[in-house]
């Protein structure tokens, strides 16, 4: 009974880590014009493309809100592409 007990705390313990872990901002994984995101949009808006289907996946980075990603996968302002 004491190893289901030593069990089930370390899952715990590994639950509240991914958790915290998951819900802690990527501020400087990110590149400029870029912001953390807990859904992430798998299409975002681009130069070549004006809108695209969401869906929502695992957390990343995205553009900000006004900003769009360029061929060279960097976030700029639309009059920049």
């Amino acid at each position: 009974m004491s190893s289901l007990n030593n069990i089930l705390k370390l899952a715990i313990i590994a639950l509240i880590l991914v958790l915290t872990y998951s819900q802690q901002d990527e501020e400087g994984l990110c590149g400029e014009n870029e912001i953390s995101t807990g859904c992430y949009k798998g299409c975002e808006p681009a130069c070549p493309r004006v809108g695209c289907a969401r869906f929502c996946g695992f957390g990343g980075c995205t553009c900000k809100p006004g900003y769009v990603r360029n061929a060279s996968g960097k976030c700029v302002s639309r009059d920049q592409c």
